[in-house]
């Protein structure tokens, strides 16, 4: 049936935890971005007026072209603070590894009698 056929897609190429994963990461960035429009940017955009002045960081070329450049520090800034909170869990996260025990398996018919006699006395 066709309905099998696209459940054994969905299910063997992982398309379900993909999309999940598509959509929590997309809720995330906008999480994101809206602290760092609401939350930080409001603290740097007056140190950038102060440093670029009245006219801001816009400029006019020959031919009536305007160049505006708070726009590129402004991502620039949101792309530094998203990298910064990326890497700050993904090291966090590999921090909270679960410690496993390591077990070692051994043939009992390839133990010397060393190795018995010592197991012996445990």
């Amino acid at each position: 049936m066709p309905v099998n056929g696209f459940w054994d897609f969905l299910t063997q190429f992982n398309v379900i935890g993909l999309s999940v994963a598509f959509i929590i990461g997309e809720n995330i960035n906008n999480l994101a971005k809206a602290l760092i429009d609401d939350l930080l940017m409001p603290f740097i955009n007056p140190l950038l007026n102060r440093i670029t002045g009245d006219e801001g960081l816009e400029y006019r070329l020959p031919g009536g072209i305007e160049l505006h450049l708070e726009k590129i520090v402004s991502s620039f800034i949101k792309f530094m603070c998203l990298s910064l909170v990326i890497y700050t869990l993904i090291t966090l996260g590999l921090k909270l590894e679960i410690p496993t025990a390591q077990v070692k398996i051994m043939n009992f018919a390839e133990l010397t009698k060393k190795q018995l006699n010592a197991s012996k006395k445990l």
